[in-house]
């Protein structure tokens, strides 16, 4: 505030009225509803200034003076130091990294005294009226980026920007190279080794264990009550195309139970708590049946279904978008083999929306009618779009304030530059 206050732009001074003169009626009524005054010189703001400015930049120089004095007391010994003995640190070592750290902090302060110097020093050519207002403030502006990109530089310097480092880390194995020759769209791997802790599987494929270890609740409870007592049939339902097995002989099995990424069912079976669905899921054929909480979906009742003939696959897989075609000779009930998740995911049908519910405790599942549609699983989370436009409505009205604010300081101007002349009355 008090660099914008010495680099604001002063208004011009205009010829100035004797004080006994006498303004024609006509003009004095005009200049009145103007609102047009006489600019009052600006050698008094200068000369109020100009020594404020010289005290700050003397106080800010004789710190760093201090700062500087006050090196040669220290013994920049460090907390850390104790851990570099233990790790071989001799005593020589330690006492040339102190030194380092003496030296870093005296060349800094020098490095200081030669900003605050230039800095003072426009801004003293500026308040003399030998350097106007714009390129002072392009030189200050210079001045603060050379010496934030120098001190920054220091802690993310290019070294710091290694692209390819990650990337070394994560090296395919053979069973990832048979894996990966499969390019169906979508289906998922566990890795029998350590399937939930770990995440290099995840880099390459799809992973039943996830790629974190925050996992959902319910996914978790899926995974303690279910997975760890395998429950091949779950794993089934999860699209668990490939079990990487650890084996060099035979790195990789293939399952061929699993069930793709959609499928008709015959029955649905209805429970009334998430216990009852957790706990139907061990004897659940999911290749033909499907569990609903009915006390969450009431809209879903026990039921059976004819599928001959009904067909369903995945069309089309990007991360929030999922499109399905199918065809059906009657009205059905297809289960999805992606995590059930309301708040984000909406069901499309021939690009209309349409509710859908949860079934097997996780997944989704979508009551379809007969014929040939497309399905579309699209992430359009209500918060996402919300906040969206609240962030167009702030911007709008910060441009809009900018804009009003730019126009008052223009006319303000124009008003100020008017010349005030004296007509006597004759």
């Amino acid at each position: 505030m008090a660099l914008s206050r010495v680099l604001r732009p002063r208004a011009t001074p205009q010829p100035v009225a004797p004080a006994d003169a006498q303004l024609h009626p006509a003009l004095a009524k005009a200049v009145k509803a103007a609102g047009t005054t006489v600019a009052a010189p600006v050698s008094g703001e200068v000369a109020a200034l100009l020594p404020q400015v010289l005290y700050a930049g003397a106080i800010t120089a004789g710190l760093c003076v201090l700062a500087y004095l006050a090196s040669f007391s220290f013994d920049f010994a460090a907390p850390i130091d104790g851990e570099l003995t233990k790790q071989g640190f001799t005593p020589e070592l330690l006492t040339a990294l102190r030194a380092d750290r003496a030296d870093l902090l005296r060349s800094d302060v020098w490095r200081g005294l030669l900003f605050i110097g230039a800095a003072l020093g426009v801004l003293y050519f500026h308040l003399k009226g030998k350097l106007n207002t714009m390129p002072a403030a392009a030189i200050m502006v210079l001045l603060v980026l050379v010496d934030l990109w120098g001190v920054d530089k220091r802690y993310l310097g290019s070294d710091k920007f290694q692209p390819t480092s990650i990337a070394a880390s994560f090296q395919p194995t053979p069973a990832d190279e048979l894996i990966l020759r499969d390019t169906d769209l979508s289906y998922r791997v566990l890795n029998l080794a350590n399937p939930f802790n770990e995440a290099q599987t995840s880099y390459f494929h799809k992973s039943i264990g996830g790629y974190h270890g925050a996992k959902l609740r319910r996914y978790q409870d899926l995974i303690e009550r279910q997975i760890s007592n395998n429950n091949q049939q779950v794993l089934n339902m999860l699209n668990t195309r490939y079990l990487i097995t650890g084996d060099p002989k035979q790195p990789v099995q293939r399952n061929p139970g699993a069930l793709g990424n959609a499928w008709f069912v015959r029955e649905v079976k209805a429970v009334n708590s998430p216990d009852e669905e957790m706990a139907a899921l061990t004897t659940l054929n999911p290749a033909t049946e499907a569990v609903v909480d009915v006390s969450k979906f009431a809209q879903q009742k026990a039921a059976s279904y004819d599928v001959t003939g009904s067909t369903i696959g995945l069309a089309g897989y990007t991360p929030d978008e999922l499109k399905y075609r199918y065809t059906a000779t009657k009205p059905g009930l297809v289960v999805f083999s992606e995590i059930y998740y309301a708040d984000g995911w909406q069901a499309f049908i021939d690009g209309k929306p349409v509710p859908h519910i949860r079934a097997n405790y996780v997944l989704r599942a979508l009551q379809v009618p007969a014929g040939s549609h497309t399905i579309s699983f699209k992430f359009e989370p209500k918060s996402y779009a919300v906040g969206n436009g609240v962030s167009l409505a702030s911007s709008i009205a910060l441009l809009l304030v900018l804009a009003g604010a730019g126009v008052y300081a223009f006319r303000r101007k124009r008003v100020a530059d008017v010349p005030v002349v004296a007509v006597p009355v004759a």
